[in-house]
């Protein structure tokens, strides 16, 4: 009967082993799915975080460039006030140029007939 029993207590630890040794398989599976799926993840965050670099350094091209164009207008919207200036000037010496010559030519309109009357006065004498 101690025969039995040893025979017995080898098949149960023989069993025991086997379901100890299935345990330590599947477990180790899961470790390497969730090993494989870290990597994955990590080769993710390291791919988003490159991508989010190089947003951040287009969007701090993008800025300086608004800032550099944002000054260029500035200037060239103070030069076009200083033309719009410079325009309004020329165009009140011109008016007053016009004017000038309107009584200039009045003038010598007036000298011209004076001169006609004189001229015809004297052909009569």
């Amino acid at each position: 009967m101690d025969e039995k029993l040893k025979n017995k207590l080898v098949i149960i630890l023989a069993a025991a082993s086997l379901l100890f040794l299935v345990l330590a398989l599947v477990s180790y599976s899961g470790v390497l799915r969730q090993k494989t799926e870290w990597q994955k993840e990590k080769v993710a965050r390291f791919t988003l975080e490159e991508k989010m670099n190089k947003f951040n350094q287009e969007k701090a091209d993008l800025e300086a460039q608004v800032k550099a164009k944002d000054k260029e207008l500035t200037q060239v919207s103070g030069e076009l006030d200083k033309t719009k200036k410079a325009l309004q000037q020329e165009t009140l010496v011109s008016a007053s140029l016009k004017d000038e010559l309107s009584k200039v030519l009045k003038t010598k309109e007036a000298l011209q007939g004076q001169l006609d009357n004189a001229g015809a006065k004297t052909k009569k004498k």
